[in-house]
């Protein structure tokens, strides 16, 4: 009885603590914006549900049909691990360079209660980058996005 005991609390205990059952932080990512023609926004919610949306601002507005879908296996734990990474959330927090240009588009990316708006003179945020590179390629596809 005791083992039985054991063996619950360390399950119940365990429920997030990795795993493909686990859950991933809240994401949110904007891309485009400012001057930039094109507009663009994915969310991310905890189970793997996203929903991205796109308007563009060229020759009148056009908006286009969001799209959504749901991350599940390899893709949910490949965004799960890139977003619970501490050398992102290191990134995430790093102050902005000194930059007297501020003409660039918008990008913003929110992962749980960390936030990063680009900096546009700011040097490579690598994790940052490889984050919303799988978020683009794992939902919408890289060669929908211009």
């Amino acid at each position: 009885m005791r083992v039985l005991l054991v063996v619950l609390l360390l399950l119940v205990g365990c429920a997030g603590c990795g795993g493909s059952g686990s859950a991933l932080p809240a994401i949110g990512m904007t891309s485009g914006g400012g001057f930039e023609g094109t507009s663009q926004e994915w969310t991310i919610a905890p189970d793997g549900a996203w929903t991205w949306n796109r308007t563009d601002k060229i020759d009148g507005l056009k908006v286009w049909p969001p799209r959504s879908g749901r991350l599940t296996g390899a893709a949910f734990d490949e965004i799960r691990r890139l977003a619970t990474d501490p050398d992102l959330g290191r990134e995430m927090r790093l102050p902005h360079e000194k930059c007297d240009s501020s003409d660039g588009s918008y990008e913003r990316l929110d992962v749980g209660i960390n936030h990063y708006v680009a900096g546009w003179c700011d040097r490579t945020r690598k994790h940052i980058r490889r984050l919303r590179e799988r978020i683009v390629a794992l939902t919408i596809g890289p060669n929908t996005v211009s």
